[in-house]
Order: structure tokens, then sequence, then C-alpha cells
């Protein structure tokens, strides 16, 4: 049995002010054990040392920090934050009581993801949010994740953070737990605070790199913004319902979808119009009627919106256009101002990130299958995986069914009545032409899976076997979907535990 992976995620404020201390990790919960201690300035290198201590494989140390690290004066401010950090971590490592082979691996695993700041430092305004932080660290840790093979911990260690980068963190590292369906896993430290009235020495300090010393002012010369978070919690609810969606459960996404103009930016149209087929795609297939997801479904000739195919579009789109977009956010410092501005940030990329990895996958398992008896294989299987085995048997009965009706009917477009002699003669029900009616019975359209022939206009197979359209009487398509959005809620509240 291998080593548990570990990925560790900290987010750091401005490590010439930490002083030093004993950190002591004692963490007992039913999957973990940590324990050690470290005489160190920083809490990260103590939670650390005492993962690999417990037999953990760190695969990846990811410092979230701020660019106001740095001077905005000294020319390129991120790469300039980027070198400070990594002088700060030799300083720290250098007087943190550790072998020299943890500190040669902390220095080989650790990456540094610089996000924009908010506040005035250095005697410049940083004009950053809390959503140019939650965004960068989210897509900062995503990245690390995608490298994991398996199921990794996520640490996540909060006790160095300014407060507003702290939060924002916080929000980022449980969304992408939540879309890596790793939440059970990820574990939240934080110290306790210094005590007051003690004092030791800090780990760095370089010459030159103290801000500059506090001025005494009016109250009213020094302005705090109220900063409100409601907006990531907004994207975190989302995010649980983008998750949700993969168990078959829309409610959540419906719910939480009324947050969406909160986020009116780029790329919201796309969001709203995915969202939208999601909803109707999901709720096809809890409400037993997966035919009408078919890639070849149509209504009268027209394309149904929400198939299989217009929902895989919807959700290309979104995930395409937030692959062009800058998530580091890189600094544009205005001398004469003295300001330091960022571009806009966009929450989109976190949500189009969270569809393409929560709830693609399933479209695109009903999306790839060109023809109708492969589409309902699919569809089979998704309800199998989630244990809904008699939704999986019913679906296998109709895939037995319209496998047979290929196969009788050969190559060509056949109408309704031809399809209902096939089906009559697979089934072996003798039936007269005056007895063949169409009945608009929502119980039978969901006990066929959306696929009863009442329903259906007409079916075109090709090579002699493949149904590759369905094309539904639109006018009876629309009465019994009227029908069911009552009776589905019915169906579904009975049947609920």
């Amino acid at each position: 049995m291998g080593k548990r992976k570990a990925l560790i995620v900290a987010s750091w404020g401005y490590p010439p002010s930490w002083r030093k201390a004993t950190y002591v990790v004692d963490l007992d919960r039913r999957d973990l054990r940590l324990k050690g201690e470290c005489e160190t300035c920083c809490s990260t290198i103590a939670l650390v040392h005492s993962v690999v201590n417990s037999g953990f494989e760190v695969n990846r140390i990811v410092i979230l920090g701020l660019d106001s690290v740095a001077k905005p004066s000294t020319g390129d401010l991120r790469a300039e934050a980027q070198r400070a950090f990594e002088r700060y971590l030799e300083r720290l490592l250098q007087e943190t009581n550790v072998d020299s082979e943890f500190k040669e691996e902390f220095r080989g695993k650790c990456s540094f993801a610089i996000a924009p700041s908010m506040g005035v430092y250095w005697g410049y305004r940083f004009e950053g949010s809390l959503e140019h932080i939650f965004v960068r660290a989210f897509h900062a840790i995503m990245e690390e994740l995608s490298r994991v093979e398996g199921k990794p911990y996520i640490f996540f260690d909060a006790t160095h953070g300014i407060n507003f980068q702290m939060q924002a963190s916080l929000y980022a590292v449980i969304a992408a737990s939540i879309v890596k369906e790793l939440e059970e896993r990820l574990v939240i430290i934080n110290s306790e605070p210094y005590p007051m009235g003690f004092s030791t020495e800090h780990c760095v300090k370089e010459a030159g790199e103290e801000p500059p010393r506090p001025q005494k002012v009016s109250p009213s010369d020094v302005v705090l913004s109220i900063l409100d978070t409601s907006k990531l919690q907004h994207a975190l609810k989302i995010i649980r319902a983008l998750r949700a969606l993969s168990e078959l459960n829309e409610e959540p996404l419906q719910q939480a979808v009324q947050h969406l103009p909160s986020m009116r930016e780029r790329g919201y149209e796309e969001v709203e119009r995915a969202f939208s087929k999601l909803l109707c795609f999901v709720w096809c297939l809890k409400c037993r009627i997966p035919g009408l997801l078919f890639r070849g479904a149509r209504a009268s000739g027209r394309e149904i919106p929400f198939n299989s195919a217009e929902t895989y579009r919807a959700l290309e789109d979104v995930v395409r256009k937030a692959e062009g977009e800058d998530v580091e956010f890189k600094p544009e410092v205005e001398e004469e101002k003295r300001v330091v501005k960022y571009p806009k940030p966009v929450l989109y990329t976190v949500l189009a990130k969270s569809i393409g990895e929560a709830v693609k996958k399933l479209v695109e398992e009903l999306y790839e299958a060109k023809d109708l008896v492969s589409f309902l294989e699919a569809v089979r299987e998704i309800y199998g995986e989630r244990g809904m085995m008699d939704r999986a048997v019913a679906v296998e009965r109709d895939r037995s069914d319209y496998s047979k009706i290929a196969e009788e009917l050969g190559q060509g477009v056949f109408e309704w009545r031809s399809l209902v002699d096939a089906w009559c003669r697979v089934k072996e029900i003798p039936r007269s032409a005056e007895e063949v009616k169409r009945r608009c019975n929502p119980g039978n359209f969901i006990a066929h899976s959306g696929l009863a022939h009442d329903f259906i206009s007409r079916v075109k197979i090709e090579d002699g076997k493949l149904i590759v359209e369905v094309d539904y009487d639109a006018v009876y398509l629309k009465r019994v979907l009227q029908q069911l959005n009552k009776f589905c809620r019915r169906l579904l509240e009975a049947s609920s535990p």
C-alpha cells in the first residue's frame, strides 16, 4: 500500500512581521492522526513537517501570496513579489529547527501563486478585490490538484494570511475541494494568536524593506471600505449545486441560479444559457424520460433545445470562453496617482472550471452515443452507477425493444404507424389498424423512458439497424411535458424517503 498523498495550501501575508514560536501540531480525527512540533516563525513549515512525519507524500506546497509584499516602484511588481517570497522562504527555513533533507524537499515542492492585493502599502493604493484573490487561488489550487493521481488530502493553513486574503483563499480551497470531490479530505488549520506581552526575534529582516513608519493622522484621513463577501458565498453555493447535478439532483442549482445576476459580467450569458439547459437535462434523467436527451431527438423537425448535443455545445461554449481569460491579473502601476490597478476579475472562469470538472462528463457520456441503442446503454450505465437499478432495468428493456424494432424496420425514415406496427410485431401483440390510436399518457411516457411510440412522429434508421433520429410530435410532446411538470413532482415526492 502506497503513501497517502497531500497537497498543502497556505495563505501568507507579510513574513517579516512573523515571530519565532514553538508550533505544536496535534490533530486526531477518524481518518487522520498528525502530531509534531517545530520551533519556527512559520506554522506552514510545522504543518508540512508533521504531515511528512505522519507518512504522507506531499505532492506540492502552494503558497498564496499578495503582490503588496513588494514595493510597486521596483519595476515588475509581480516578479519582485515572487522573488521576495522566495527570499522569505529561504530565511524561514534557515531559522527552523528541522533537518536539511526536509528543507530541501520543502524548497523543491513549494510554489507561489501571487494575487492582487487590497489597501494601502508602501504609499500605494492596491485596487484588488476579494474576487481577484478567490479566482487566482482557485485556479492555482485546481492546477496542482489536476497533477495528483487519486484522492489526496488537502491541508489549508490560514494562520499567516491577512484577514481578507485568508477569507477569499478559504473560499477558494473549499470550492476546489468540492469540484474535485475532496471535501471530506480537506483539513483547515489555524494557530493560536501570538501571546500578548511576549516578544521573540523575527526570522525575516531585510534592510530597506520595511513599510513606512505610521504617521499620526485624523480618522477622516483613514477610509476603510467594508467588504461584501456574499458573492463568494454565492459562487460556492452554485459550485455545490453543480456537483449535485452529477447525482441527478437539479434542485440545488434551481435555487442557486437566483444568485447569478450578482455575477453579471463577461461570460454571464453563456453560463446562464448552460445552466438552463443543464436543469432540463438532469430533470429528464431524474424523471425517467431520458429519450428526450438523445442527440438525434427532434420535435417536429426542430432539435430539442436541451438534448445532449445542445447541452454539450452550451457547456463547451462556457469552458472555451473561460480558457482565454487572464486569471493571474498582472498589475499595472500608475506612479503619478500611486495606484496599482488590475484587470477586472471574472468569476465565471471558476464556474466554467466547475462545469468542466463536475458535470460535463455526465453530458458527454450521452452526447457521444450516436445511435439510440448506444445512447440507452449509456443511460443504463448512468442509472446503474448511481444505484438506480429500477430505472436501469426499465431502460435496458427499452434498449432491447428498440434494437429489435430497428432490425425489423431496416434502413430508411419510418412514420408513426410503421413504428407502432413494428413494435407490435416485436412484442408479439396482435392489433388491428382501428385499435392503434395515439394516447397522451404521461405514465406511459415515463414507463418507456420518454420513448413511448404514441409521441413519436418518425424515426430515421441508417446502416439497417442504427436509429440516428427520433422526431417527436411537437403538439403531443408539449402536452405531455405540461402534464409531467406536475406529475413528475408528485412522483418524485412520493418516492422520496
